[in-house]
């Protein structure tokens, strides 16, 4: 052989391992490609049910302390004569322990008629054994600071 026709094949052979890196780029970027697609043409569906129902919600499973006060993630729309948007609620356990824990809320608006004021509160309950009920000890504007 030729150094000429060895410098080809030593090409070849690195066009066909780059060539086929660039076919799982291709198929992870198709990938990425549908799923956003599929969230876009989700998007009209969710604001359907939005205006269907006037708010979409999901909410903590478990041992939650007062669950329908805090949702894990609610978005309720807000069609009142001096305001209009949307009001978006994200609740979290900021600290907790058998007997007692705190739970962080956000409250924010996206609104588009009127005024909103972004809140953020720490709601505190406590327990006397891990199966009572739980009861409020405290609540504060802000955020949760850790206790002891």
């Amino acid at each position: 052989m030729t150094e000429n026709q060895e410098s080809n094949e030593t090409q070849e052979q690195e066009v066909v391992y780059v060539g086929h890196m660039r076919a799982y780029a291709r198929r992870t970027g198709c990938l990425l490609a549908v799923l956003l697609w599929s969230l876009f043409m989700l998007f009209p569906m969710f604001l359907f049910l939005l205006a269907i129902n006037g708010e979409i919600a999901l909410w903590h499973g478990g041992d939650f302390p007062e669950n329908e006060s805090h949702p894990l993630l609610q978005v309720k729309l807000l069609s009142e004569i001096q305001t209009r948007g949307l009001n978006i609620t994200a609740s979290y356990i900021s600290e907790a322990s058998e007997t007692a824990t705190c739970v962080q809320t956000d409250v924010r608006y996206l609104l588009w008629q009127g005024r909103g004021e972004n809140i953020s509160y720490c709601d505190c309950y406590n327990r006397e054994t891990a199966q009572a009920e739980w009861r409020p000890t405290s609540t504060t504007r802000g955020t949760c600071v850790p206790q002891g």
